[in-house]
């Protein structure tokens, strides 16, 4: 293949991913955020570069990914751009928002999305609650008990019972994991936030 056969296939790949990062979004019920480290060059160095990304979740469960961007950082003035544009480009409806509680992200998202409901996510909330395991040997059960509580079947009205059971499990059963100069750190706004999302 020629310089020049290589030259006209990257224009035409960046006319047709110019096209797709600036398409019209519309309605999203879920949006779930997340950012993931990659090295790129830069100016001659190697850098790590954190690339946003939004995935979002229709009314018949279809999910696509709504676009992402390349910053130096998860600095609040990236994501509030990223944020910002997805807004610019016609996203709306959106009801809940899932990410993790990195503070850069959190700012943004109250400033673009101040009204919006916000759940963290449950695969980092494990991996967080992983840092306050004091042996490895308890990591799993730790893990274990806290993934039942958010796929439990809910079919009480109000969900009363299972967040006192959440609760019981989280505070009772580790009390040798979570001292009580530590309980005040676990949010339950963030367990009500999903939890008003099941029938």
């Amino acid at each position: 293949m020629s310089s020049s056969q290589v030259s006209r296939a990257a224009a035409e790949l960046d006319a047709m991913l110019e096209a797709w990062r600036t398409r019209e979004l519309g309605i999203y019920r879920y949006i779930v955020l997340d950012a993931q480290y990659e090295k790129v060059r830069q100016a001659g160095q190697v850098l790590d570069a954190a690339v946003l990304i939004a995935c979002g979740i229709d009314d018949d469960g279809h999910r696509d990914i709504l676009g992402c961007s390349v910053s130096l950082s998860e600095a609040e003035v990236h994501w509030r751009a990223f944020l910002s544009e997805l807004k610019d480009r016609g996203l709306c409806g959106v009801e809940l928002i899932v990410s993790d509680a990195h503070e850069g992200l959190a700012a943004a998202r109250k400033a673009v999305f101040p009204s919006v409901p916000w759940q963290r996510c449950q695969f980092h909330l494990q991996q967080n609650a992983g840092h306050y395991v004091p042996k490895m040997s308890m990591r799993a059960p730790v893990a274990a008990d806290i993934r039942a509580i958010f796929v439990v079947n809910i079919t009480i009205p109000g969900y009363g019972p299972l967040f006192l059971d959440a609760g019981k499990v989280i505070y009772d059963g580790y009390d040798v994991v979570f001292s009580a100069g530590k309980r005040h750190d676990w949010n339950f706004g963030e367990f009500e936030a999903l939890c008003q999302y099941f029938e």
